[in-house]
């Protein structure tokens, strides 16, 4: 049996698919397209904080993002999250608490912030829904929404306890 692939996806993520005229809307709605299709094929399991879905439209959860498995945050996640040690905002700091406590090495986001973690980042940005086959374009020829600038960065480690 292979090994599925788990994937958080974030708020900026979740919200650039929803809003048509976010500038990174394009290129989150390729990345999704992607994963649920690996979703299909049985590689990838997608997962988002309950914080990120319980705004949605009730159309949009159902139907959009059905293969999207909540993780519910509890007050253990809240208490852990006022405990990260990163200058981040509280929703990423609940953010980074369930890629712990859930084992989760990839994540799906529109924003720069995960750029720091030892984590594959599926990055979602307008450069990034810009024209692909643009001269000096740097976009992973794979289509998973991966580049250059965007690859893993052995840089620093959340402090969440």
């Amino acid at each position: 049996m292979k090994k599925q692939r788990s994937v958080l996806l974030d708020r900026t993520f979740v919200f650039a698919l929803l809003a048509t005229d976010d500038p990174a809307h394009l290129s989150a709605k390729r990345i999704y397209a992607t994963l649920v299709d690996r979703y299909e094929d049985g590689d990838d399991l997608l997962f988002a904080a309950s914080t990120v879905l319980q705004d949605l439209p009730r159309e949009f959860r159902s139907v959009t993002l059905a293969p999207v498995t909540t993780l519910w945050v509890a007050h253990q996640h809240r208490v852990a999250a006022r405990r990260v040690r990163d200058s981040v905002t509280p929703e990423v700091a609940i953010e980074l608490v369930l890629l712990q406590r859930e084992r989760i090495r990839t994540i799906a986001t529109a924003s720069p912030i995960f750029d720091r973690y030892e984590l594959t980042v599926l990055h979602a940005s307008a450069i990034a829904a810009s024209d692909a086959s643009a001269e000096g374009s740097d976009t992973d020829p794979h289509g998973d929404g991966l580049n250059s600038r965007t690859e893993p960065q052995p840089a620093q480690r959340s402090t969440v306890e």
